[in-house]
């Protein structure tokens, strides 16, 4: 268990106060009648529902960065470091340095709003602390879940909306990227938002839903532009079932509509495709049509679907869309699956590569799986209705969700192997193991990155061979410097057919103008799969320091002939 400082807990415990009170003033929505006097226990639930997966993702909360996808997360955190430490020119000036440099040598793919949001929050709290953007996380998916309930209920009624709930709150990747320091809880949350103001718009022809509609779409567009798949896909599924496709594409309302969605959203993309060199490199490395022909791409794309929802939930979720038969949620939910699979054609490498790329595809799943719960609540044509029944079901799916959360919290931070890829569990709830290979504990990860930081005098002029991208070395290390290529790296520019540099090449060309004075190595599985990187740094340059877990060398002393 991760023993936290009173101080937070008493943090924690009040954030939990304000958010049951928040959440309560959610869910007494009177258009859907949530809460009414026959229906407390109801209420009951959700509020119990809620407090639980809070208190399952404090689970581990201080443990996450190394184990979670540590390039993304690290990223973030060196990026509001880089803006808090800049207000505090007085102190800290060892990181400072180093993050502003990390800072302005990154061309912004993505507006950083989270990131922002960070900042202010370390300054409100005078301290930088990476619990503080986690805890943001875990209550941005939590206000994400009020949306999905009440998108579902919209749906399915009640009995519905709890077991979409149910998974959205409970499911290993649900819970793992809540915990993260990523943008993504704040992106999900978001797109959710957006898709009830969309679900609510269709149902009431209401104007002041069609102007938030169109705005919080942008918006999550503005977030990550992968978003505009999904959501494009259910206004226009959801058009054409209500007007007709031709009645649709001509109505006022739908031009404004995405008119107002792509200026929001696709403002800050235009402006970076248009005058950012490195957006438009980005945008050619993600968007591989080539892939589209090889076997690695559908392999892939089903590994990284696996890992989010688990091949039987999503498989499971299709099988109930198709025994919908109000066709306006039906149109809805295959507008959406639909824009996710479109984003996938589009986006082929991420897409077989990343896992929280596929992040709309957590909710469309946990949507369809409302099904259901609707089934269970209405067997036959009769409709026969059993409140009791379908309540002591609804309590019976959440322990033995609550159960099954806390055995994989528990087991994913306390243990440093993944899942075996194809096993049962595999199909049942994906692969969240840890991102580093050879079973480093995070505690040792962390301790190698200061004691790299000190014995180099935390250098900002050096050369990472990492995992992370050198993020982890970065910022525990508080140093600065350039990646080398890893293992994957050169896989892909094999993949695109670009020629394969020879490590001497690679440095003389790319690495030597910034003078660089370590090469570091942290990655070993990378390392021992490119030997012609090691002959040209044994022969040519002296080892500074060699450890089990990194290998230093010295640029700044070349050898006078060849040998170690």
């Amino acid at each position: 268990m991760i023993f936290l400082s009173v101080n937070v807990i008493e943090l924690i415990v009040f954030l939990q106060y304000k958010y049951n009170i928040y959440v309560m003033g959610l869910l007494n929505d009177k258009r859907i009648k949530i809460i009414t006097d026959s229906n407390k226990q109801r209420v009951y639930f959700l509020l119990i529902a809620f407090l639980l997966a809070f208190s399952v993702r404090i689970i581990g909360i201080r443990s996450q960065p190394a184990i979670f996808h540590p390039t993304k997360q690290y990223y973030s955190a060196l990026l509001s470091r880089s803006y808090y430490l800049n207000t505090e020119k007085h102190r800290y000036e060892q990181e400072r340095i180093p993050s502003l440099m990390f800072r302005n040598s990154k061309d912004k793919l993505e507006p950083g709003i989270n990131e922002l949001l960070t900042y202010l929050m370390y300054v409100m709290a005078g301290k930088e602390d990476l619990l503080i953007p986690r805890l943001m996380s875990v209550l941005y998916w939590l206000t994400g879940g009020v949306f999905i309930y009440k998108i579902a209920f919209l749906f399915f009624g009640g009995t519905g909306a709890v077991f979409s709930l149910i998974f959205y709150l409970f499911f290993p990747f649900g819970i793992n990227i809540s915990q993260s320091i990523q943008s993504e809880s704040l992106l999900n949350m978001f797109f959710l938002w957006a898709v009830l103001q969309i679900v609510k718009y269709f149902r009431s022809d209401n104007r002041k839903y069609f102007y938030s509609a169109a705005l919080l779409s942008g918006f999550a567009v503005l977030l990550k532009l992968t978003m505009i798949f999904p959501l494009a896909g259910i206004v226009l599924f959801a058009g054409i079932n209500k007007y007709g496709l031709k009645e649709f594409l001509f109505k006022w309302r739908t031009v404004w509509f995405f008119l107002l969605f792509f200026t929001v959203g696709l403002s800050f993309y235009f402006y970076n495709i248009l005058w950012n060199t490195a957006m438009r490199g980005a945008a050619s490395s993600v968007i591989f049509p080539g892939l589209l022909k090889l076997s690695y791409f559908w392999k892939g794309w089903l590994i990284q679907t696996g890992k989010v929802t688990g091949v039987v939930p999503l498989l499971l979720g299709v099988l109930l869309l198709l025994t919908i038969k109000n066709k306006e949620t039906q149109s809805m939910l295959s507008g959406l699956l639909a824009g996710y699979f479109t984003f996938g054609l589009a986006f082929s490498y991420t897409t077989a590569t990343h896992d929280y790329y596929q992040l709309a595809l957590f909710p469309i799943t946990a949507l369809m799986l409302g099904q259901a719960g609707y089934l269970l609540k209405h067997p036959g044509k009769m409709e026969k209705r059993n409140p009791g029944l379908t309540l002591s079901a609804s309590y019976a799916v959440l322990c033995a969700a609550v159960v099954f959360s806390l055995f994989h919290q528990f087991s994913f931070v306390q243990s440093d192997h993944k899942l075996k890829m194809w096993s049962p569990a595999f199909f049942l709830v994906g692969e969240q193991g840890s991102f580093f290979a050879n079973n480093i504990p995070e505690k040792n990860i962390i301790e190698n990155a200061k004691k790299i930081g000190e014995i180099t005098g935390h250098s900002i002029n050096n050369i990472f061979l990492s995992r992370s991208y050198g993020h982890t070395v970065m910022y525990y290390g508080a140093m600065f410097g350039k990646t080398w290529p890893t293992e994957e790296d050169l896989n892909f520019r094999r993949l695109r057919g670009l020629e394969n540099l020879s490590a001497d090449r690679l440095y003389f060309s790319k690495f030597e103008n910034i003078k660089p004075g370590f090469f570091i190595i942290t990655d070993l599985d990378s390392w021992k799969k490119q030997p012609d990187l090691q002959k040209f740094l044994r022969e040519t340059f002296e080892i500074f320091s060699k450890k089990k877990e990194y290998i230093i060398f010295n640029l700044r002393k070349k050898k006078s002939g060849n040998g170690e």
